[in-house]
Formats: structure tokens, C-alpha cells, sequence
């Protein structure tokens, strides 16, 4: 059921990015801002980018990587991601936004001024696990908002999952079982 819905997410995602009339614009998804650290190809966040209908900024880098200021100014993304999240202290919860945002050499980007950077959770976009498509529906919200419901489980009509803290549970209480049938 878990997998099923995960699929069923994707392509909702995927069928709105292939029918929506806007071209693919570019992103550039930013994991640190002293240096600059991007997402380039062959990354879960490249992943991501391209599945939600858009075009990685840095697809010509391979992996993630270190770029300029200069590269990321010429390379003008339509929207910039910024990781943001749990795994980083108060302080620096928004410590990328809010350098890419106040930086004046980045003020003459278009998603500068067009109000297009987004703060996605890192713990939800950086790791390779169930919570990737919620990154992927949050993104394809961002590059479709015409598109009602765009990236939701809503739209793509399945069930949210209880998370893997049941699948922990019901685990636990399975071995809690097996030791006391041995007993």
C-alpha cells in the first residue's frame, strides 16, 4: 500500500509537470550558502527538480558542488531552492534564505526579485527515503501553483501513510510476540 501510494504520488506530479503550458523554467537548489554549495546532476534533488517539470540550473555539474558567486549570478536560476530544517541549530535555520535574500550581488537575480526562492526541508529533499516525494510535490507546487492542487496526495487521491512510526510499533510488538512464544 505504502509503494503503491508513493507511485501514485509520482505520477500525479509527473502527468501535471508534462500538461502544464510553462516551459521548464530552471532551479537551482542550494545547500549552503559559505560557500556555495548546489545540487547538480545525478543528485536526489536533480531528481526532483526535473521530475516537478523543471530544469536544473547546474545539470552541466556533476553532484553536488561548490560554485561561485559569479556562476550562480550568470546563471540567473528562474527559482531557488534553499534547504532549511531540523538537522541545522535556530540560528541557521534560515541562514540560506536569508543570505540569498539580503545579498546585495544577488539582488539583480530574477528569482530575487521576483519573490521565487523557496525554503524546503532539508531532512525531507537530502535523503533517499519515502519523504523524497513529499519533497517532489512541494517543488511541483512551487513551478505549477495554476495548477490546483498541484503536488498534494490530496490530487493524486491516496492516502497519506501513518509514517514509519507505526511500521516501528507493529515491528516491535512482532518481536515482543516472537520472544514470548520462545518462552
Amino acid at each position: 500500500m505504502l509503494i503503491d501510494g508513493l507511485r501514485k504520488r509520482i505520477e500525479n506530479v509527473t502527468e501535471i509537470a508534462a500538461e502544464s503550458r510553462a516551459a521548464h523554467p530552471s532551479v537551482a537548489h542550494v545547500i549552503w550558502h559559505d560557500p556555495l554549495w548546489i545540487s547538480g546532476a545525478r543528485t536526489f534533488q536533480d531528481e526532483v527538480i526535473r521530475m516537478a517539470g523543471g530544469t536544473n540550473a547546474f545539470g552541466s555539474i556533476d553532484g553536488w558542488s561548490i560554485v561561485s558567486l559569479e556562476e550562480f549570478i550568470t546563471t540567473n536560476p528562474d527559482y531557488i531552492l534553499v534547504s532549511s530544517g531540523s538537522g541545522m541549530d535556530r540560528d541557521e535555520y534560515d541562514a540560506i534564505y536569508n543570505y540569498i535574500v539580503h545579498e546585495p550581488r544577488l539582488q539583480r537575480l530574477d528569482a530575487v526579485r521576483e519573490g521565487r526562492i523557496y525554503v524546503i526541508d532539508a531532512d525531507v529533499v537530502s535523503r533517499g527515503s519515502p519523504r523524497i516525494v513529499d519533497a517532489l510535490e512541494e517543488v511541483a507546487g512551487y513551478l505549477h501553483p495554476d495548477t490546483a492542487g498541484a503536488g498534494t496526495p490530496e490530487a493524486a487521491g491516496t492516502v497519506q501513510s501513518p509514517g514509519f512510526g507505526a511500521i516501528v510499533l507493529i515491528g516491535a510488538l512482532f518481536i515482543v510476540f516472537l520472544i514470548r512464544t520462545k518462552e
